[in-house]
């Protein structure tokens, strides 16, 4: 309704229409933008045999592949995933199918379009219809392969560290940096300290510093122990 009361005309309408029109596809078009600048990859896929994508974000370029390499049908998912992993990550989806769960998240190895394998996480949620049955999962995709790598150097540095600690010539303690007023006890010993202490692992993983120390060395490691806080 105008200021003057009359109704608009069916010309004003459609041209009011179309400039709603055309601000929500620039909306659409800014969200798209933003969508394919982040690392983040969006994946549509239909519930059928074959789990066929129907809807794939740009920013799968960073594994080299163009939207059109999957809605055109050259590629499938499963070509992309290390076999053992796609199948733990189809057992997955399908356990959470059987579950009724909404969502699942899983890791997995993706072959690159030049050769590479990285490390993906997926955090897929079921798309449902007005009856509740589901018939698309929407998917979110990202890169953990930095993750990926930092994890394994941590676990190496890991077992370097317990296999030099374990197979030491002298006996070797780890213990529990004491607070003030209390005493830390053995969070690790070697054999070598068990053997000779004369008490087994589980043993030491019981006692103290103060424990298998000579009483007259008790305010020595006290002293010490206070100026290591300290520092």
């Amino acid at each position: 309704m105008h200021s003057d009361g009359k109704a608009p005309q069916p010309d004003e309408r459609i041209a009011a229409l179309e400039q709603e029109l055309d601000q929500a596809r620039a909306q659409v078009r800014a969200m798209a933008a933003l969508l394919n600048r982040c690392p983040m990859v969006v994946i549509c896929w239909r519930m059928v045999d074959g789990y066929p994508i129907e809807y794939i974000s740009e920013n799968i370029w960073q594994f080299g592949y163009t939207p059109g390499d999957f809605l055109s049908g050259q590629y499938s998912w499963e070509q992309l995933v290390v076999p053992e992993d796609f199948a733990r990550r189809q057992a997955r989806a399908t356990g959470s199918l059987a579950r009724q769960a909404e969502s699942f998240t899983v890791e997995y190895r993706l072959r690159t379009k030049s050769g590479g394998v990285h490390w993906v996480e997926e955090y897929a949620v079921a798309i449902r219809d007005g009856a509740g049955v589901p018939t698309h999962y929407q998917s979110m995709l990202i890169d953990i392969t930095e993750r990926k790598c930092t994890e394994e150097a941590l676990r190496e540095s890991e077992e370097k560290y317990r296999a030099v600690f374990q197979y030491a010539n002298d006996a070797l303690f780890l213990a529990e940096l004491p607070e003030e007023g209390k005493v830390g006890v053995f969070l690790e010993v070697n054999d070598v300290a068990s053997t000779m202490l004369g008490y087994t692992r589980d043993e030491l993983l019981n006692m103290t510093p103060y424990d298998i120390n000579a009483p007259e060395y008790a305010e020595i490691e006290i002293a010490a122990r206070q100026q290591l806080i300290r520092s």
